[in-house]
C-alpha cells in the first residue's frame, strides 16, 4: 500500500469469520487511530482506512506503523509512508 496519500487498502485472508482491528501509530509509537471491523467473513477481505487521525485531523506526510489484529491477536505490522 506504499506510498499512500489519502487512503490505504489492506488485503487480508481470514481462515474463519473474525473481528479485525487496524491501529495506526506514528513512528514514535503514539496511537493515532483505531478502526474495528466486526464479523468479517472468511476468505479474502479488503479493508480501507483513511489518513485521518482519531481526533479528526489529516495526518501529515511521514512514516507510520499499522498493526492489524485478528480476534485481538496481533497478525501483521506494516510500515506506511504518507506522501
Amino acid at each position: 500500500p506504499n506510498p499512500f496519500q489519502n487512503t490505504v487498502k489492506f488485503e487480508i485472508d481470514l481462515e474463519s469469520t473474525a473481528d479485525v482491528k487496524v491501529v495506526v501509530y506514528d513512528f514514535l509509537g503514539k496511537k493515532l487511530s483505531s478502526n474495528q471491523y466486526r464479523n468479517l467473513s472468511s476468505g479474502k477481505q479488503v479493508i480501507t482506512i483513511d489518513s485521518v487521525s482519531g481526533d479528526g485531523f489529516e495526518l501529515p506526510p511521514g512514516v507510520y506503523l499499522s498493526e492489524i489484529y485478528v480476534d485481538n491477536v496481533p497478525a501483521q505490522v506494516v510500515k506506511l509512508i504518507k506522501q
